[in-house]
């Protein structure tokens, strides 16, 4: 791929056309009412409960306390819908588009000031083409807070160390004010990922800005400040909170809090994670090693981190998927001049054509349930498949399209083909169906667990009750159960529906 044109203005179109094509990625299909999963609805209904409760303070979950997590990503969903006047999905998707613009833009700060233009360049498409990045920021969880703000606290640590007076003061103010929000996001292992990133990211001594140790532990003070404000709120409600803490904390490394799987599980999640850009990455993480590259460390480090915790889950490589874009960005910039580029730059162009062949096999088999905005994605995944084939025929590899074709293959992906296939309705059928026949004003009762989704779907909490009680629920009054519900004739309930999900569940519907 030619170099870059050196003035600021072309250069900048450039980064603003990057951007927009990895925006694309996090914004394609955001409209969708479906929850990802109970991952998602723990956020979305904690959110949602904050407003019904009319409080801030302790979060709740499906009635129950919900401490295990910091509130920053309930607060952000509860802000959310009270900008868009009611629970709305799409509205806390979009804090979480946002997030991953604000990871997308640090990711190129970091590559600005420890590389050169053409690499921070590239970065924008390599990480928005990643599959775990993509798939991720679509969801609203946990996860994607504390990757951007990680990233972002980081991003502003790397110019801090650069920028003397002023604008370094400005920049290391900002790398605390990230640091205070991930620790409301996430929690203290928001420390451990930004002290590893600011670690690297910080140039060699004789280049380096100094800063006095006293301003880092100001920042330090500064950055706990609001979550142990938070915690000191919460435990004015609830002693036992620290307790609770206490056990979560540590039964993440100890492995009490989650099952623990096996302690090779981050390698083949990260080989998918960075996918289809993986030969780039392998190749750009092995040089990296051998060089001892600082991005290479902070992506081995960061790893060496997680195996080291019990829980163990594909959202946690997020904050590692800036120093493997910066990797990979790395390579394709210099590929060029590399020995194995050509067989490289071939091998990922036929591995785009073949993902882009079955991506199309895939959509044509179901084209009548696709919609016009598909269509539109599908002909930019074309014209990529066409650039492909044209550097082909000229037996020429090229950087931009292996990367554009990148972003333009997760984007489909999970924007057409994931948000298109056939889903299970059944609990969103079963709330559309008690928000048109069971008003607010009338008693909904539940015995059992219930799906957490149908909380957030029904804007509502049924009230648990239980078998003694019963008898005594006077009419009108609906009820939600697991299972069917022994003489209920006898006992004044009729039977008015009943479901049954994919994987078996069955919730039945009595009226009183």
């Amino acid at each position: 791929m030619p170099s870059l044109p050196e003035p600021n203005r072309r250069h900048a179109l450039y980064v603003l056309l990057a951007l927009a094509l990895s925006a694309l990625s996090l914004v394609a299909h955001l409209n969708l009412t479906l929850l990802s999963g109970i991952h998602e609805a723990r956020v979305l209904e904690t959110g949602r409960e904050m407003l019904e409760l009319h409080n801030w303070v302790v979060p709740h979950f499906i009635g129950e306390l919900r401490l295990e997590k910091p509130p920053l990503p309930y607060w952000a969903s509860a802000l959310a819908y009270k900008m868009a006047g009611e629970p709305s999905v799409t509205a806390a998707r979009l804090v979480t588009a946002l997030l991953g613009l604000l990871m997308l833009l640090a990711s190129w700060l970091i590559a600005r000031a420890v590389s050169d233009r053409h690499t921070a360049l590239l970065v924008l498409p390599v990480l928005a083409g990643f599959l775990l990045f993509n798939t991720e920021f679509r969801k609203v969880t946990t996860d994607p807070f504390l990757a951007a703000l990680t990233t972002a606290a980081v991003a502003a640590f790397a110019w801090a160390f650069r920028r003397p007076g002023r604008s370094g003061t400005a920049c290391l103010s900002l790398a605390y004010l990230f640091t205070a929000l991930a620790l409301l996001a996430k929690g203290p292992i928001a420390l451990v990922f930004i002290g590893i990133g600011a670690g690297f990211v910080k140039p060699r001594a004789a280049d380096s800005v100094r800063i006095a140790w006293q301003w880092h532990a100001l920042g330090v003070i500064l950055a706990c400040a609001p979550i142990a404000g938070w915690a000191a709120m919460v435990m004015q409600q609830l002693p036992d909170a620290l307790a609770l803490w206490r056990h979560e904390v540590w039964g993440r490394v100890t492995g009490d809090v989650e099952e623990m799987r096996g302690r090779w599980f981050y390698f083949p999640v990260m080989l998918s994670a960075v996918s289809p850009l993986l030969l780039p990455f392998l190749a750009g993480t092995f040089r990296g090693l051998r060089q001892r590259d600082p991005m290479a460390l902070w992506l081995a480090s960061g790893m060496v981190f997680l195996l080291l915790l019990s829980s163990r889950k594909a959202a946690y490589l997020l904050p590692l998927m800036a120093p493997a874009a910066l990797l990979t960005a790395q390579y394709l910039s210099k590929m060029p001049h590399y020995r194995e580029a050509g067989w490289l730059g071939w091998a990922q162009l036929l591995i785009n054509l073949l993902l882009i062949a079955a991506l199309f096999g895939a959509a044509l088999a179901w084209r009548d349930h696709l919609s016009w905005g598909a269509a539109s994605l599908g002909l930019l995944l074309l014209l990529s498949a066409l650039a492909l084939l044209r550097n082909a025929l000229r037996a020429r590899p090229s950087v931009a399209s292996l990367v554009v074709s990148g972003v333009l293959i997760t984007t489909f992906y999970n924007g057409v083909l994931q948000t298109h296939l056939p889903e299970d309705r059944t609990i969103y059928n079963l709330s559309a169906y008690i928000n048109e026949h069971v008003p607010a004003r009338i008693a909904l009762y539940q015995q059992g667990s219930t799906d957490p989704r149908l909380a957030f779907y029904l804007n509502r909490l049924p009230t648990p009750i239980e078998d003694a009680r019963l008898g005594e629920v006077g009419s009108p009054a609906w009820l939600l159960r697991r299972d069917p519900l022994p003489d209920a004739a006898g006992s004044g309930w009729q039977a008015v529906l009943q479901t049954q999900s994919r994987k078996g569940k069955i919730i039945y519907l009595y009226q009183r």
